[in-house]
């Protein structure tokens, strides 16, 4: 028996959970409440704000709770290889100078409802999975943004680099901690012990 079985039996591929807000209205009535908060604030340069203020940004922050009690948290999974490979190759087109590319529209409707693993409403909501009649209401609900986003996300699954994680900030940080701990304490320097005791110098 392979010592490999239970690493590969194991595998899971990537995954990303994306935020999908659908209440364009609350969308629109934060970035109002917020620009009249901005130009309060403006106005006031540096002095106390008004009590308006306070009321703005408690409107904000309840609207804030509202949106993520509405917002759809979907679970984004990269698809199997051959899957993947499938699918490109089943959707190409020519780009504006005549070579091959991917159609990542036609991509996009294809590999939705399996790319979508598994969704929540709100951060701590139960999650579910969607099913076809979902995913094709989903599709008319989204906009373009939303859609092109949703596009970026399957395709940065499916396309990078999945290597062993490593973090070359945290990396730095690390060295940088570890210098700092073992760096000799400061001592006098040879000047000040030269002058000591000399009143001349």
């Amino acid at each position: 028996m392979s010592v490999f079985k239970d690493t590969i039996a194991a595998a899971t591929r990537p995954e990303r959970v994306f935020p999908l807000l659908l209440r364009g209205d609350l969308i629109a009535r934060h970035q109002e409440l917020d620009m009249q908060l901005t130009e309060i604030q403006n106005e006031a340069m540096g002095e106390d704000l008004p009590k308006e203020a306070y009321e703005l940004a408690e409107q904000i922050q309840a609207l804030e709770v509202e949106a993520d009690a509405e917002t759809l948290h979907l679970t984004i999974r990269a698809l199997s290889n051959t899957t993947w490979r499938n699918a490109v190759a089943a959707h190409p087109k020519k780009d504006e100078d005549g070579e091959d590319d991917t159609d990542l529209d036609a991509l996009f409707d294809d590999v939705l409802p399996d790319s979508i693993r598994e969704a929540k409403l709100g951060t701590d909501g139960d999650p579910a999975p969607l099913d076809a009649e979902d995913i094709d209401s989903l599709k008319d609900s989204i906009t373009a943004a939303q859609r092109q986003a949703l596009i970026n996300i399957i395709v940065s699954l499916n396309g990078r680099d999945n290597s062993v994680p490593f973090s070359r900030i945290g990396s730095l940080v690390r060295q940088t901690s570890d210098k700092e701990q073992n760096s000799p304490e400061p001592t006098e320097s040879a000047s000040d012990d030269s002058t000591a005791g000399n009143p001349d110098k």
